[in-house]
């Protein structure tokens, strides 16, 4: 691309950062909307993780950015998946994000209560992979907070 004074524009020399998202999920009618949200964005990697006890070490085979987390895992599985996550110095950066349903503050209550890093839109509504962005933003600088 040229200016009006005939100087070659420069693009950009910081890409926009890809931002890989394991999402842990047991209920089907979850998976697809936030896959396809998450995918949509184009800046963003999807993989999902079926089984809550084996997500930690799923986050950090696949290098994830972060956690979505399903707020109905069964028992304490999201506040177990929590806890081990912190507690590894490999997975202890991921930046923690509750899923958003249609009560915003019951969704905020439960990612305060997991000590998640917050919490993000339901899926189907727009802001959902900017909302899981901002949280990761926020886990690694934490005075933007």
């Amino acid at each position: 691309m040229y200016l009006d004074t005939g100087h070659r524009a420069t693009p950009n020399p910081v890409p926009a950062q890809r931002m890989r998202v394991l999402f842990v999920a047991t209920r089907p009618a979850l998976i697809e909307p936030v896959r396809r949200a998450v995918k949509a964005d184009g800046r963003a990697s999807f993989r999902l993780c079926a089984d809550p006890a084996a997500a930690a070490a799923a986050a950090a085979r696949c290098g994830a950015d972060a956690v979505l987390l399903d707020p109905a895992l069964p028992g304490r599985a999201a506040r177990q998946l929590v806890e081990t996550l912190r507690a590894d110095p490999a997975t202890g950066g991921i930046a923690i994000v509750v899923l958003g349903d249609r009560s915003v503050d019951r969704t905020r209550a439960f990612s305060e209560r997991m000590e998640a890093d917050g919490a993000s839109e339901a899926p189907g509504r727009p802001g959902l992979v900017e909302s899981i962005r901002a949280c990761l933003h926020t886990r690694r600088n934490p005075r933007a907070a």
